[in-house]
């Protein structure tokens, strides 16, 4: 169904359910290669699932990730753990303990629509945060960052650019 009742939607939604099975994930994955010809869909993957690191989508299959918040759950016994750990060992527990790990979450979420260099894609990441310096250092040196409040300007201008090329 493309529309509920607040939103139509121009593209076919593909959706990851928690529950999907590693073979339920593989099919929605294989529904995503028809749409590059053919308009396009969304697909909505989990940060740290399988549709959103363990799976190799060449050929500029995907042309944007948009990565929704970021990954911080509240700290349980193990992540406090190794907070304690690594605050011991090298005086810095939040950032190898908790930053670290979410925002590698976010970078290999990020990386899955430029699997080769001659893939393009565009990558947005919702979340003020991202430009609190303790997240926004752990983003590659490469990452063009603009930061605003009306991201269509930009990824139309990128994907016209693009277009040129």
């Amino acid at each position: 169904d493309k529309s509920d009742k607040n939103f139509t939607f121009a593209k076919p939604i593909l959706l990851e359910q928690q529950d999907m099975t590693k073979e339920d994930r593989m099919e929605l994955y294989k529904k995503l290669i028809p749409f590059k010809n053919s308009g396009g869909a969304v697909l909505c993957a989990v940060l740290a699932g399988s549709l959103s690191e363990g799976i190799d989508y060449a050929n500029n299959l995907l042309s944007a990730v948009i990565v929704v918040g970021l990954p911080l759950d509240f700290p349980d016994l193990e992540t406090k753990a190794l907070i304690e750990y690594y605050d011991k060992k090298f005086n810095a527990g939040w950032k190898y303990g908790y930053i670290y790990p979410a925002m590698n979450k976010v970078v290999q979420a990020a990386g899955r629509g430029i699997r080769s260099e001659s893939d393009r894609g565009v990558i947005v990441l919702l979340d003020e945060r991202y430009k609190w310096q303790n997240f926004s250092k752990c983003l590659p040196k490469d990452f063009a960052q603009i930061v605003t409040e009306k991201p269509e300007i930009y990824i139309k201008r990128f994907f016209e650019k693009i277009s040129r090329d």
